[in-house]
């Protein structure tokens, strides 16, 4: 039973859609200028993509670029504090020496 059923559905597609030149779902036909469209839109999407990796590429880079500077930065700054004690303990030791001359007069 099953397959004879089977049989008279397949029969009646086939007859739906060879039979009155229709068929029985639409056929959506594509034209050019649909295809121009959509190549269109393609390539937009494609060079917005390309943008916004662009974008997160230089991102990164000034991140990069930023995080060296801070070290640069960090790398000074240890530097002159470095440089600054040495001036202070110059400056304390000449203000001793003279402390120690004057009394000596």
């Amino acid at each position: 039973k099953r397959r004879v059923q089977e049989a008279t559905n397949l029969a009646e597609l086939k007859e739906s859609i060879n039979g009155d030149g229709r068929t029985p779902f639409p056929v959506q036909t594509t034209t050019r200028t649909d295809i121009e469209d959509l190549r269109k839109e393609l390539l937009e999407e494609k060079v917005a993509y390309e943008a916004k990796l662009g974008a997160k590429k230089d991102e990164a880079k000034l991140d990069r670029e930023l995080n060296e500077a801070r070290e640069r930065v960090a790398a000074l700054e240890k530097e002159a504090k470095a440089g600054n004690d040495k001036e202070l303990k110059k400056d304390q030791a000449l203000k001793e020496m003279k402390a120690t001359i004057e009394e000596q007069r």
